[in-house]
């Protein structure tokens, strides 16, 4: 439904955040309100949700297709809402990734759908319409026109929605309480919370969560809830430990979301190389990182890592341009000079202070 006529519950949202992109907490303190299209029941699994979410946001994006295109050939439609949200989609220089695939599959199946009639009854017409509404709900799910991940689901209905809804659409999650705190698996649950983040881009994703939950996702995913619900309890676990938040040490604490947003990439050194070889100032292209010897991983997997390495808030990406580019975040830098040495190779917080405090002692020696 158009955003300016999504109903609303609840209190009233101050002004300045009626509809804003991002992922905003629902709840008597939040100042946010459940509002559009209702998710409920959403698990750590995205197949058991996305493509329902897909599918009831599916009358909104056609709207969309039909207000911003003047053709009424679905090629020509699509191809003219591609050179906006895929500017890359016909350059001959570089080859489609798998997401970039997925996406343009995406962007002519929803808008065959906006443009051609669906009254047809022929068993053609029916399973041609079967097959595009499979192709718009399956996107970025991995089991999608060629099984791309979340790569595919930002370039294809999170851009369409990001470049062309002047006021941003909103959609309410309700994650499912039970299924996200018996998960087992914590990578699904990574991989969920950067499906919502994905979203988010380009929608106001409103999420509810009990209490329980609440305090569940921010022990389990801590730099996920800080970023992006600003749940962080890592100010209250410092509270035993004043000293630890001086400003003088405010990097060799365990505590720090520098070195807690680097939990789990001891197990892989291709992410480390990655963020080794970013810098805060300049932005790196995809294209770039995938032939920099230096970082030295596979052109299929550097998508995906920048993902990861944004869910963690250890880089930004500008994806306004015709090539998306990454940065070191504010995080990022920390980790990068505090947490990683010259290889790559994780320093432990405790390691560093050790460092620190062998190097003010060498340094006082030297003095006296």
């Amino acid at each position: 439904m158009p955003a300016d006529k999504q109903t609303r519950c609840g209190h009233a949202q101050p002004a300045g955040q009626g509809h804003e992109r991002g992922v905003h907490l629902v709840g008597p303190t939040t100042q946010y309100d459940a509002a559009g299209i209702h998710c409920g029941s959403v698990s750590p699994r995205l197949t058991e949700w996305i493509p329902e979410l897909l599918d009831q946001l599916r009358e909104a994006t056609t709207e969309t297709v039909r207000t911003q295109t003047p053709h009424s050939d679905s090629w020509r439609a699509s191809s003219s809402l591609l050179d906006t949200t895929l500017p890359e989609w016909t350059s001959l220089e570089n080859t489609w990734d798998d997401a970039t695939a997925e996406a343009v599959a995406y962007t002519q199946a929803i808008t065959e759908l906006a443009l051609v009639d669906g009254d047809a009854e022929s068993s053609y017409h029916t399973q041609r319409h079967d097959e595009l509404r499979d192709t718009v709900q399956t996107v970025g799910t991995g089991r999608g026109a060629v099984n791309a991940g979340l790569g595919a689901l930002a370039k294809g209905p999170v851009a369409l929605h990001r470049e062309f809804d002047a006021t941003p659409r909103a959609i309410t999650l309700a994650l499912d309480g039970a299924a996200w705190t018996d998960l087992t698996d914590r990578r699904t649950g990574v991989r969920a919370l950067a499906a919502i983040a994905v979203l988010a881009a380009g929608l106001d994703v409103r999420v509810v969560v009990s209490p329980a939950l609440k305090r569940h996702l921010t022990r389990r995913y801590p730099q996920w809830c800080e970023i992006h619900l600003d749940l962080t309890q890592i100010r209250d676990r410092s509270h035993p430990h004043p000293h630890r938040v001086q400003s003088h040490e405010p990097t060799t604490d365990e505590c720090h979301p520098a070195w807690q947003a680097l939990d789990g990439l001891e197990r892989t050194p291709g992410k480390r190389r990655l963020l080794t070889n970013l810098d805060a100032t300049t932005g790196r292209t995809y294209q770039d990182l995938e032939h920099d010897h230096a970082i030295d991983i596979e052109a299929g997997t550097v998508s995906r890592y920048v993902l990861d390495l944004e869910t963690r808030g250890l880089v930004d990406v500008d994806r306004r341009g015709t090539h998306h580019s990454v940065t070191l975040s504010e995080r990022g830098q920390t980790a990068v000079a505090v947490y990683l040495d010259a290889a790559g190779d994780l320093v432990h917080p405790e390691q560093r202070r050790l460092t620190d405090d062998l190097t003010e002692n060498r340094g006082e020696s030297l003095a006296l």
